[in-house]
């Protein structure tokens, strides 16, 4: 989120090259909802001070399908934790879902737990 694209695939490439069989990673990724201006209230005051402090947005990347995107890049095992898209308990607490200003619809944002596969050993 607060990284370009490029630079969360970056990233992710480092962390499989650097990692070894079994390894875990988990990260979150929230939906394309927060790229857009004024979209969610939650983020308006940080994205407005964020603006005026660095010139810059807050959030650089999102997407709303985590299988079809960065994390894809990263040739491990997959599995959603929690999609924050639903009502729901999630890690123990009731979750309702944040929903966009204008359309009223459930921001994306995906929990996900990734494993290395271990080498085949012969």
């Amino acid at each position: 989120m607060y990284l370009t694209r490029a630079s969360n695939v970056a990233l992710l490439k480092t962390i499989d090259i650097l990692s070894a069989p079994g390894s875990e990673v988990w990260g979150d990724m929230a939906g394309s909802a927060v790229l857009q201006d004024g979209e969610l209230a939650l983020f308006k005051d940080v994205t407005e001070l964020c603006k005026k402090e660095l010139g810059e947005s807050l959030f650089k990347h999102g997407e709303d399908d985590v299988y079809d995107g960065v994390f894809s890049q990263l040739p491990w095992e997959m599995q959603v934790q929690a999609s924050l898209v639903e009502s729901g308990t999630h890690f123990g607490r009731e979750w309702t879902p944040t929903l966009t200003r204008t359309e009223k619809l459930p921001v994306t944002y995906n929990f996900v737990l990734a494993n290395k596969p271990l080498a085949d050993v012969p």
